[in-house]
């Protein structure tokens, strides 16, 4: 069909000279028509127009390619971030629901004093290769300080004057991650877990081993320091030994004021005091204790012979 219908045209080229081009367009356009056997499925166009289809295609393939990566980018930024270890003098630390930790802004870290800025919660454990530490402290200085310890060890009990771990202010929610054992030990005068006035709430399920040097609390205040508004609950184990003259958790020798508003509402207390001081309350020579509360926790009446629950001795 296409043989014969060019030759017929070819035959109308030669005797109609005038309209040369346009019957030569005529036959290109039927010939392209006519590939199909049927002159109606294929539409013919200019290669001008194929062209700017051709740059038209172009434009739409970029412009979905970019719309697609950018809907990818934001589904990746909207997962939560994983959590990733930031090392720290003798510490790591991260955030708790995931992220890193901004130095300035969550923590600060100056001569061996690791400081909790903020109260996003951060998780302390001890960097790869150590074990415990003599040299690096923490202290937290914010309100509603949010801190899970697990796997910290610190003894700096051959330092003066130094606590192992320290509210300089504000308030500390202190978390024992669960299966974790922690153990704070101070050095001369200064508290294991060290708390002289503001708020610590001790909570969580893993242990706690805080000392206090000679005259201070194992938890609680420093030589001359009440030791208040300290609240041990939840499951957490917590053994808690006080230096000379001071109580296992409450006040220091000396102190100038009463301790007052400690609460154990759970969790398995041990609190041993050093001579003739209060195991939970005031230190020798303080001015008294007020406002010991205990509602929970395990004590003599509760204690079971898996050594796991503690008394006050």
């Amino acid at each position: 069909m296409l043989y014969l219908e060019i030759l017929h045209t070819m035959r109308d080229k030669t005797a109609l000279s005038g309209t040369g081009i346009a019957m030569g367009n005529a036959t290109r356009i039927a010939a392209r028509q006519t590939i199909n056997g049927d002159g109606a499925h294929a539409a013919y166009r200019s290669p001008r127009a194929q062209r700017g289809k051709t740059r038209t295609g172009g434009g739409r393939l970029f412009f979905s390619l970019t719309l697609a990566f950018v809907l990818a980018a934001a589904a990746i930024l909207a997962l939560p971030r994983d959590a990733h270890a930031v090392e720290v003098g003798d510490f790591d630390i991260i955030l708790t629901e995931g992220g890193d930790p901004t130095e300035g802004r969550d923590y600060e870290y100056s001569k061996n004093v690791l400081t909790v800025k903020t109260s996003t919660p951060l998780t302390i454990s001890m960097k790869s290769g150590v074990a415990s530490t003599t040299t690096d402290v923490i202290e937290t200085a914010a309100n509603g300080a949010d801190v899970t310890l697990a796997g910290v060890s610190i003894d700096v009990s051959g330092n003066i004057t130094v606590a192992a771990m320290n509210v300089a202010s504000g308030t500390l929610d202190l978390t024992l991650a669960e299966g974790t054992q922690n153990s704070l030990v101070a050095g001369s005068r200064r508290a294991g877990l060290q708390n002289n006035a503001y708020s610590l709430v001790v909570t969580g399920k893993g242990s706690l081993r805080a000392q206090g040097g000679e005259r201070a609390a194992g938890i609680g205040s420093a030589v001359q320091g009440n030791g208040r508004n300290i609240t041990i609950t939840g499951s957490a184990m917590v053994e808690a030994i006080g230096g000379t003259g001071a109580a296992g958790i409450g006040g220091g020798t000396s102190a100038l004021t009463e301790s007052e508003n400690i609460t154990i509402s759970g969790g398995y207390v041990k609190a041993t005091a050093g001579t003739d001081a209060d195991a939970i309350g005031g230190g020798y020579n303080a001015q008294g204790t007020d406002g010991v509360a205990i509602a929970g926790g395990a004590f003599p009446a509760d204690a079971v012979s898996d050594g796991k629950v503690y008394g006050v001795v």
